[in-house]
């Protein structure tokens, strides 16, 4: 009844910000009448080109007659100059930076800053100047993480595990044919069936997803488990003739034998169900199918970001990691056989999928930069001194750190200070401040900040000033600007170990924090070519369901 047509408009401003909009067309949507005058340049040209207006736009030889009035104008009074090269996607010349400096010009950013009464001396300055990584910090980081990659393909002490997966074809989209996906992971366990027609298309024909009931999650008995999941199975019908092969994505650590046998090293995610833990977990999953008189066969065993690296290796086939950025974060890589050597030394041969396990780099010793407010989280946190890296990029974290800023400013009365605003207890509360608010908060273009008075509002926070919006805005860029350089050290350590050019190795990587939140791709690509690493970065969906079938499908 509600029908609509928008874009979504992501547009680059001054640094790293970047503003994300909606244009709405057909003028149904109420939210978009309210902030209309909001658009920015940008949107509003983009708007009248989808509508065909026309007031806004100049005929290029009306244009070239006026330009060269004004060049001979500028020529007469400045004298002649040379046009100055620059990089595309670059902020513009180096000159202009250094003419600007010259003569005293203060960056937009700056006087954001300045506005919000952020002095040398105060809280929010020190936690900008320590969530700031300096491009010789990124440098060190990236070597201490190469070095670790190093240590643990060689068995020596190192925070990554660097985990053989034993998947040694990737797919390049000649793939054909029908393949299933098995993917548990928390409270829901999915079933998938793709038809992949030979030429780069897997096309999802049925989805089946089941909640795993509280009694089968603390069962004392590990058939119920398996029972219950074989039943699920069961209900995703096929041609009666076709030859069933399935990719089981088993999202618990575990401690991968073969590529389709595993040892569950410990429950997490609320599991309790005994007799799983310490033991294999596809075998008797593939019993429990055969007591219902169901064909099928289990023939590979996959992490979740190992499933990330095959559907962007389905996507492109020069694609070398596989990241998730989501609650949780890990990376996959193709490996050199020859280099691992937890292998037995007749497997290494070839190449395989490394699982890096990389939510722990730091573990082991400090390699991070650590703030107080890190150090508050991890010590509040179910595991402390563990999953270092994680706990400073992943979704799940990345909005209490922005908590645990707040209060710091709350303490230091340099947030939410005036006498008029009020301040309910809940925003002290661990945990309740969501990562996905960060996106809301710095991209509020509308008028006053609406956005971030909504956000406020859950909290019992009435009454702020537009200071303490503004400085909402810089805590959520410089929590996601750190988590997008620290994401990029990691690639580009990745990529030095591999020991090709970046060019030749795109990236592909699924999750909220790198799908949902519009500048952390952009922060990303930009820290990366900061470092010289220019490598293609794109999202790779459904790593846990696409990309186990299509391990499968190679097997």
């Amino acid at each position: 009844p509600n029908e609509d047509i928008y874009v979504k408009v992501v547009t680059g401003a001054s640094g790293s910000m970047v503003m994300e909009t909606k244009l709405d067309f057909l003028a149904n949507d109420p939210s978009e009448k309210k902030h209309a005058f909001t658009r920015s340049p940008y949107e509003r040209l983009l708007a009248d080109v989808v509508r065909g207006n026309r007031d806004a736009f100049i005929d290029a030889k009306v244009l070239k007659q006026r330009w060269k009035l004004f060049s001979d104008l500028v020529t007469e009074i400045d004298g002649v100059h040379d046009f100055i090269p620059y990089k595309l996607g670059s902020r513009g010349p180096v000159e202009s930076d250094q003419l600007m400096k010259a003569v005293g010009f203060i960056e937009q950013e700056k006087i954001e800053t300045e506005l919000i009464g952020v002095k040398k001396t105060s809280t929010m300055s020190v936690l900008q100047s320590k969530f700031d990584i300096s491009m010789d910090t990124m440098q060190e980081i990236i070597a201490d993480f190469f070095q670790e990659i190093r240590d643990g393909l060689a068995c020596k002490p190192s925070s990554l595990k660097m985990l053989p997966s034993y998947v040694t074809k990737l797919p390049d989209g000649t793939e054909e044919g029908i393949y299933y996906a098995l993917d548990i992971g928390g409270t829901n366990f999915r079933v998938t069936r793709f038809e992949m027609d030979g030429h780069g298309k897997a096309e999802l024909t049925d989805e089946r997803k089941f909640t795993i009931p509280d009694a089968v999650m603390v069962a004392n008995e590990p058939s119920a488990l398996y029972d219950f999941l074989a039943e699920c199975i069961t209900t995703v019908k096929g041609d009666p003739n076709e030859v069933r092969k399935y990719g089981y994505t088993f999202s618990f650590p575990c401690r991968q034998l073969a590529i389709d046998k595993g040892v569950l090293i410990n429950w997490t995610k609320g599991f309790k169900t005994k007799g799983v833990e310490g033991q294999e977990v596809v075998a008797p999953l593939q019993v429990a199918l055969k007591k219902l008189g169901f064909e099928g066969t289990i023939v590979a065993l996959v992490n979740d970001t190992v499933g990330t690296l095959a559907s962007g290796a389905y996507l492109d086939p020069s694609c070398q990691i596989g990241i998730i950025l989501g609650t949780g974060t890990n990376a996959a890589y193709r490996e050199d056989a020859r280099n691992i050597m937890t292998l037995p030394e007749d497997l290494r041969e070839g190449e395989m999928v490394v699982n890096m396990e990389w939510g722990a780099f730091g573990d082991r010793r400090k390699m991070l930069p650590v703030t107080e407010i890190d150090e508050t989280l991890d010590e509040q946190s179910r595991n402390p001194k563990q999953q270092s890296f994680e706990k400073m990029i992943s979704g799940f974290y990345l909005g209490e750190i922005a908590r645990l800023a707040m209060v710091k400013l709350i303490n230091a009365k340099e947030l939410f200070a005036d006498p008029k605003t009020e301040v309910t207890k809940e925003i002290f509360e661990p945990y309740s401040f969501k990562s996905w608010f960060l996106s809301d908060i710095e991209y509020d273009l509308s008028d006053g900040y609406r956005v971030i008075e909504k956000v406020l509002n859950h909290y019992g926070i009435s009454g702020v000033t537009n200071e303490d919006k503004l400085m909402l805005k810089e805590i959520s860029g410089m929590i996601i600007d750190r988590a997008a350089k620290l994401t990029a050290c990691a690639i580009v350590a990745t990529i030095k170990h591999l020991q090709k050019p970046a060019s030749e190795c795109s990236v592909g990587i699924d999750g909220s924090v790198f799908e949902h939140h519009p500048s952390f791709r952009q922060r990303l690509d930009q820290a990366l070519t900061e470092l010289g690493y220019e490598c293609g970065v794109f999202l790779s969906k459904d790593g846990s369901g696409k990309g186990a079938a299509l391990i499968a499908s190679g097997l």
